[in-house]
């Protein structure tokens, strides 16, 4: 059997997900596609090529690269402060610890779109965490958070821009630059690409990118006539997978009615998310050129900077603009080539493009914590095998 195909029912008859599948890609042409399991545990829908899926933080490329259009029109340049289209972060303080207890202090220099791009901005993912100043600044976003659902409540919509706007309200970990944080910056991203066009934020995806590249089956919102084609999304407890519809629960808000998440509220499918990989492999054909590829790609964290992108499942790779890059000569749990870049979504999806090889590999799954370490190493090393390439 194939090495793929082999994986996959492997993923299923492991009890690791109901379903998945991949599309994968060698010189621009289909090298293999691969599916098992079903979209739901009840409807035995098998989890086929137009299965719809919760793409989650693999929304954070698209809208880098849709943010990546404006750079190259010269709407900023990457030191350009983000004030600049958002004034309330003009004034947004730093949380330090001192004698025990949280302190506000003045930001030694403004946010800039080189650290919202490259997750240096100290803007977290809150509610998670655990230190003095952690839990300081989750009460801050709780009371944001609070505002802009009360107000979707009273029928406020809460858009890309609006939420920026929230999140400027809410001091920042860290001094500007200090080090990587994973966190909401892409979202803030989605506002500024508002605040620069005027337009909101699945309108100007699609203009810059989804109409390009005929991305039909990619949007914010699923369509009622395209419902039936989502896979279900499970949470994985002791006893296993259990279904689960409480989006408040999986990723906070992406599932507002109103609000378009630049950091991870995208639904799509293996097919569109490779046409989008095929641009960027060849250079950003239709979208961005050649160079502003190679800027994305290219290496942007110091190595202070780089003591904060210590996730074990990147062993190996740095951070670009808003990308993982496989660094060469490095050891990895993977088996791609140098330069190798890409992203991963909280249900477990993976978006993987590998210039050096010709590759793109787009895989689909929908479990929550994904637990990425199941599913992607082996992913890689099965296209590798199935490609003729070796370690």
């Amino acid at each position: 059997m194939n090495p793929i195909q082999a994986l996959l029912n492997e993923f299923v008859d492991k009890g690791l997900c109901h379903g998945c599948n991949v599309l994968v890609t060698k010189d621009g042409e289909e090298a293999f596609y691969g599916q098992a399991g079903v979209r739901h545990h009840l409807s035995r829908i098998p989890f086929s090529r137009d299965t719809l899926m919760y793409m989650y933080s693999m929304t954070k490329v698209v809208n880098a690269v849709a943010a990546l259009t404006l750079y190259e029109k010269g709407a900023f340049t990457l030191d350009t402060p983000i004030s600049k289209y958002i004034p309330e972060f003009a004034d947004t303080p730093v949380c330090i610890e001192e004698n025990g207890e949280a302190k506000l202090v003045k930001a030694k220099r403004q946010l800039t779109f080189r650290d919202i791009f490259t997750m240096t901005s100290g803007i977290p993912y809150p509610f998670g965490g655990t230190s003095v100043v952690a839990q300081a600044v989750d009460g801050y976003y709780q009371k944001a958070y609070d505002e802009l659902c009360d107000g979707a409540c009273a029928g406020t919509p809460v858009t890309a821009l609006s939420f920026a706007k929230k999140v400027a309200s809410c001091p920042l970990m860290f001094q500007p630059g200090q080090t990587w944080l994973y966190g909401l910056s892409s979202d803030v991203m989605g506002g500024l690409i508002c605040a620069i066009t005027g337009k909101g934020l699945y309108e100007y995806y699609k203009e810059a990118i989804f109409d390009k590249l005929s991305m039909e089956d990619t949007f914010f919102r699923l369509p009622d006539e395209k419902r039936s084609r989502i896979a279900k999304r499970y949470r994985v407890d002791k006893d296993g997978l259990k279904p689960t519809d409480d989006a408040q629960s999986v990723i906070g808000m992406t599932d507002n009615p109103t609000f378009e998440a630049g950091g991870a509220g995208l639904i799509s499918t293996v097919d569109d998310y490779t046409r989008f990989a095929l641009a960027l492999m060849h250079g950003g054909e239709g979208v961005i050129r050649p160079d502003t590829v190679a800027l994305m790609t290219g290496d942007k964290l110091n190595l202070e900077q780089k003591k904060g992108f210590n996730w074990l499942s990147e062993r190996g790779f740095t951070y670009g603009l808003t990308v993982r890059i496989r660094q060469g000569g490095q050891p990895s749990d993977y088996n791609e080539g140098a330069g190798a870049f890409g992203w991963n979504g909280a249900c477990g999806t993976s978006l993987r493009i590998d210039p050096q090889r010709g590759v793109t590999t787009v895989f689909g799954v929908q479990r929550m914590p994904a637990q990425h370490e199941l599913f992607l190493p082996q992913l890689t090393h099965a296209v590798a095998d199935h490609l003729g390439f070796k370690e």
